[in-house]
């Protein structure tokens, strides 16, 4: 193969303007510019309750893109782990100016029906922070059910 005067400025102009509506595509679809200084943290509180009782999901997001929405997938395991009872809600959190905002739910209440605090052990809940299928950052947390 030789080497064709011109024709390796076509392939790199046509990447570079391929680049750039990429970028443009994203920036129009809400995908945050300041992802990886966006931070998740989540809580259950309280962190112990008796049997049929329930808890208090707060997500906080920090540093995300000000005046944006996020989806929050909870997602709550109940024990014993390896049963694969899992119970999952999407939630809309909403940021500020600043990029920072909040979001709070109620288990077992705001979750499905089938969701319930009925058998004493270790829950774990999973957040994941997404912008449409762009998956932002993810947090776990647990709280305790006893007899």
């Amino acid at each position: 193969m030789y080497y064709r005067p011109g024709r390796l400025k076509v392939k790199t102009t046509a990447v570079a303007g391929l680049i750039l509506t990429i970028a443009v595509a994203l920036l129009v679809l809400g995908v945050p510019t300041n992802a990886a200084g966006t931070s998740l943290s989540l809580s259950a509180n309280p962190g112990v309750i008796h049997e049929h009782g329930s808890t208090t999901i707060t997500a906080v997001v920090q540093g995300g893109t000000p005046n944006s929405r996020y989806s929050v997938e909870i997602a709550v395991v109940a024990p014993p782990v390896r049963s694969g009872v899992v119970t999952t809600l999407v939630v809309i959190l909403h940021t500020d100016a600043a990029g920072n905002g909040k979001v709070t739910v109620h288990f077992p209440r705001d979750f499905h029906k089938k969701a319930n605090t009925d058998t004493p052990g270790t829950y774990w809940v999973f957040a994941t922070l997404h912008v449409g299928y762009y998956v932002v950052t993810s947090q776990y947390a647990t709280f305790k059910v006893k007899p």
